[in-house]
């Protein structure tokens, strides 16, 4: 193997596969997952496949470069950053208002909703009527997200119902965020928070006593 000509597979280049042929996502939803532009999703991809099929109709082998994706970091990584954090309005599980209230771990149950804008970094909070709901609060909470007509939200875990309900509106879901909304929404433009693949909270977690 080692004696082949190489196809060297970037970082930034797989995620694009993950996101496009594995787990069939359209290009708008898998564009916002890695923070770049649609344009720039589809350049990523395109060169991604391209370098697949080299590799499999010429018996070169195909590397997969260790590293830090592009997008995220490295030499144009201000230009990068800028792009993940353009036009986009997140949501994030709050236990108060504004970017300086802690982050509510909860997604269902959460107290607000603290809408951000990440280029301009102008926050707006929204209450969660379903936080006290005796039942249905997740799907409630998905409800209610989705009429904010926000495509990512960001909170400490999330569970079956809300995730299914915001997956089903192409609404993206970051777990593990913690600190201040203003500490999570960094992280998020960071790349430090992952996109949860599936709910990561039982059913009726996080009731209130």
């Amino acid at each position: 193997m080692s004696e082949l000509e190489r196809v060297v597979l970037e970082l930034d280049e797989l995620e694009a596969l993950k996101l496009a042929d594995l787990e069939g996502r359209y290009q708008e939803d898998a564009a916002e997952v890695m923070g770049v532009s649609r344009q720039t999703f589809g350049r990523i991809v395109e060169t991604a496949r391209k370098k697949v099929a080299e590799a499999l109709l010429h018996g070169k082998a195909l590397a997969i470069e260790p590293g830090v994706a592009v997008y995220r970091s490295g030499a144009n990584s201000e230009q990068n950053n800028s792009e993940r954090s353009s036009n986009m309005k997140l949501a994030v599980t709050s236990e108060g208002d504004g970017l300086d209230a802690r982050v509510d771990p909860r997604f269902g149950r959460c107290a607000k909703f603290v809408l951000v804008d990440t280029d301009t970094m102008e926050a707006e909070t929204v209450e969660n009527g379903a936080g006290s709901a005796d039942s249905g609060a997740g799907i409630s909470a998905g409800q209610t997200v989705m009429q904010l007509g926000v495509k990512t939200v960001l909170t400490g875990s999330c569970g079956p119902n809300a995730f299914s309900v915001l997956k089903g509106a192409g609404i993206s879901v970051y777990t593990g965020a913690t600190g201040t909304v203003k500490d999570a929404v960094e992280a998020f433009k960071a790349g430090k928070l992952a996109s949860a693949e599936g709910p990561n909270a039982a059913s009726h977690s996080g009731i209130r006593g």
